[in-house]
């Protein structure tokens, strides 16, 4: 499940308001304007970081396993819908279908060559909030620049379908538990150069679930099922993204972020359910991670786009292309992804 999350949500920004003639892609409304999008993202996980060591998905090779390969796909497109209800407020939405697809390769000296293969689509989680500027002051007087500030919150809904407990490779297309996702935006330029921060906090709220009581740090070892109680552990992100505009609705860009995930915690979700000399708190173990993920790409936005009275289509595009690059606590995805999205704008009242 935490795979699943961190490739879907990582790198994420919260919408705000202002004027994006040219530089990244668009994340906020005009006030009486609707905002519809199409997005899409395809993201491949082959390893995965333990406290800094590379190593398959499935852990190290415990006799009489002798190899143990994995390799996960995870595919994402959907709607993204935002409204400018007054001035500085937007609300905004989306709603995510996953692809979600992994294979494996399994040796041992005492029994036969195993290959699975895994696949689901199905309806992921879908995202409400809203955002509120607090400064804008950018582009002004024909000057490119300039700085505004906003902040926002969303709420990630459990509507993913779970995880089959009984496939250790099959990740589900959601997390099974509630977020609510703060978050804070700062954009700051002169002429063509400038860079926008990010930073938030995640609340993942707990959960009852079934699952199989062993520790992630091997996923293919056999263990009993039993009904817990899953608190996750909350997420914090830090980021800058510097671009360069080539032309007034043409940029270049990159980006870094550092994100730490706290520990998960787990117990069974009633006496009833505990399993006798089987401590929950084993699957907690390197939940509590840190990552380094690098990014860099190029977008497009129409003037008319931050205008609802300009003329031409107000049109923007993007793409970016993303790496976990560095991990040195925990259990960390070695995820590769890439992004596309398209955006057009209707001016509803002015």
């Amino acid at each position: 499940m935490r795979l699943i999350l961190f490739t879907i949500t990582l790198l994420c920004t919260i919408p705000f308001q202002g004027r994006l003639e040219a530089q990244l892609e668009r994340i906020d409304v005009p006030s009486g304007v609707l905002r519809v999008g199409a997005f899409f993202s395809l993201g491949n996980t082959d390893s995965r970081f333990n406290d800094g060591t590379t190593e398959s998905i499935l852990g190290p090779a415990i006799p009489p396993v002798t190899t143990a390969e994995s390799e996960v796909n995870v595919g994402v497109m959907g709607l993204d819908v935002g409204l400018g209800i007054v001035n500085r407020v937007t609300i905004f939405g989306r709603v995510p279908l996953v692809r979600y697809r992994s294979r494996a390769t399994i040796l041992s000296d005492s029994a036969p060559e195993v290959r699975q293969d895994t696949a689901i689509t199905s309806m992921g989680d879908i995202e409400v909030g809203a955002s509120f500027t607090l400064i804008d002051r950018w582009d002004r007087n024909e000057a490119l620049g300039g700085i505004r500030t906003a902040v926002g919150a969303l709420i990630r809904l459990p509507t993913g379908e779970p995880r089959n407990i009984y496939d250790p490779l099959d990740l589900g297309t959601g997390t099974g538990q509630t977020d609510l996702a703060l978050g804070a935006v700062v954009d700051w330029g002169a002429g063509n150069w400038g860079v926008r921060f990010t930073g938030g906090y995640t609340i993942q709220f707990a959960a009852t679930v079934e699952q199989a009581v062993r520790s992630p740090e091997t996923p293919i070892e056999p263990a009993p099922i039993a009904n817990l109680r899953w608190m996750p552990g909350n997420v914090l992100h830090v980021g800058a993204r510097p671009f360069f505009r080539l032309a007034r609705a043409f940029a270049l860009q990159l980006g870094a972020t550092y994100r730490v995930h706290s520990e998960d915690r787990y117990e069974y979700a009633t006496a009833g359910d505990a399993i006798p000399g089987l401590d929950p708190a084993i699957m907690s173990q390197g939940t509590s991670s840190s990552s380094l993920v690098f990014s860099g790409g190029v977008s497009y936005s129409s003037p008319s786009a931050a205008d609802p009275h300009g003329k031409g289509l107000p049109v923007e595009a993007h793409w970016t292309y993303q790496a976990v690059v560095a991990s040195s606590k925990g259990l960390v995805p070695n995820t590769t992804v890439m992004r596309i999205g398209l955006r057009l704008y209707f001016g509803l009242w002015y």
